[in-house]
């Protein structure tokens, strides 16, 4: 049997054919195996994210009950702890706005009680109080007056500083 260059070069095609399809079929079976992989590595990463956000909202909680049972009865809160309450409730008043503000330690577990007079319209009176006692604010409203004085109203506000470090 003679090979003429016309049969070797059918052989070496047919040859790089088959070579072609065998590679060709194991590379798509790791393809197809290296997609489910990147699969089950994105909803392993999710699950993490999801449990690691669940234990970040548990931390926090748990922050901020210990910060508010953590003050023993006879631990006055310093004077820098009052000034940054009395801060917080000077911030949320508008500027030319006259109010009479008296901030004084609080009993445990507050930090302060907060007592603050001011007059004008009902609307805007009534954001006031909800931005000042609203969630993650660190005061917990204890008491709101509202009286008219002619077509002005007039607002007293009672309420606890539950934490100096919150922000309003």
């Amino acid at each position: 049997m003679k090979l003429d260059p016309a049969r070797l070069a059918i052989a070496l095609l047919g040859l790089a054919v088959v070579l072609q399809l065998a590679l060709a079929r194991r590379w798509q079976q790791q393809t197809a195996d290296h997609i489910g992989a990147r699969q089950a590595l994105v909803r392993q990463e999710t699950e993490v994210r999801r449990r690691l956000r669940d234990l970040e909202r548990e931390a926090r909680l748990r922050e901020d009950a210990l910060a508010l049972i953590g003050r023993s009865a006879s631990t006055l809160p310093s004077h820098e702890a009052l000034q940054k309450v009395r801060g917080r409730v000077v911030h949320a008043l508008s500027a030319g706005t006259p109010a009479r503000l008296e901030v004084q330690p609080g009993p445990p577990p507050a930090t302060a009680t907060v007592g603050l007079s001011t007059s004008g319209d009902f609307v805007r009176l009534v954001d006031l109080v909800a931005g000042l006692t609203g969630p993650r604010s660190g005061l917990l409203l204890s008491r709101a007056s509202f009286n008219r004085e002619g077509a002005r109203v007039a607002v007293r506000l009672e309420a606890l500083a539950l934490g100096a470090g919150s922000t309003p």
